[in-house]
């Protein structure tokens, strides 16, 4: 949400409802552009729920979707073409990508959804 202050009270239709947030103010909006990385990955629903089924089928943990945003982030190609490509500084130079963390987690969902995520597995 942080991109584009222009469009950051735009309605966002996604199965991560919990990371639905209002905008952020110019204050905050500010400092996020001086103190956060430039490097922003969006990813779908489709690649949301691929992540809550990796998470559950091979991690044994079900997540809600927006538990599950950072795990499809590093699993896109986007995050591959960052690692490839390093990450641009505060200072405006490319360096590399050398530490990442996610922290998956929530079990906020809908056990429908859930069954839904893990039938389309095959």
């Amino acid at each position: 949400r942080i991109v584009d202050p222009a469009i950051a009270d735009a309605a966002l239709d996604t199965i991560a409802d919990a990371i639905r947030t209002q905008p952020l103010g110019e204050i905050p909006w500010v400092l996020a552009q001086v103190l956060l990385d430039r490097t922003v990955i969006s990813v779908t629903d489709e690649q949301i729920r691929s992540a809550m089924r990796i998470s559950l089928l091979e991690m044994k943990q079900a997540v809600e979707p927006a538990g599950a945003v950072a795990l499809a982030a590093l699993l896109s190609p986007a995050f591959a073409a960052v690692r490839e490509a390093g990450v641009v500084g505060h200072d405006g130079t490319r360096r590399p990508l050398r530490n990442v963390a996610a922290i998956i987690c929530g079990g906020n969902f809908d056990p429908e959804e859930l069954v839904r995520v893990v039938r389309s597995c095959n």
